[in-house]
């Protein structure tokens, strides 16, 4: 019941009549809802192209930390190598 009041209290403000036949309500609202369309839809592309350019941070940045790991992986692989190399067994007698 306050609903109803609440958007009649609306419906009268903002277009006047509230004994307004539908047809008529809908050409004076029929301007504003096609604009908050397009701003909708604009907002919309707005937010993916936002979206791809923070996923495409988010790649980089883990490509970054896969390479840096990498890179630490294959500097102990070589530490092992070269203490293998230094490493002298002799043999038992």
């Amino acid at each position: 019941m306050q609903f109803n009041s609440v958007a009649n209290c609306v419906v009268t403000t903002c277009l006047g009549n509230l004994s307004m036949m539908a047809p008529v309500r809908n050409r004076l609202v029929e301007p504003g809802s096609r604009e908050s369309s397009e701003k909708f839809k604009e907002l919309y592309s707005e937010d993916n192209a936002l979206s791809r350019e923070l996923m495409t941070k988010i790649e980089w940045r883990l490509e970054v930390w896969e390479r840096r790991r990498e890179y630490k992986i294959m500097r102990e692989i070589l530490l092992l190598q070269e203490a293998a190399d230094n490493y002298k067994l002799e043999p038992k007698e």
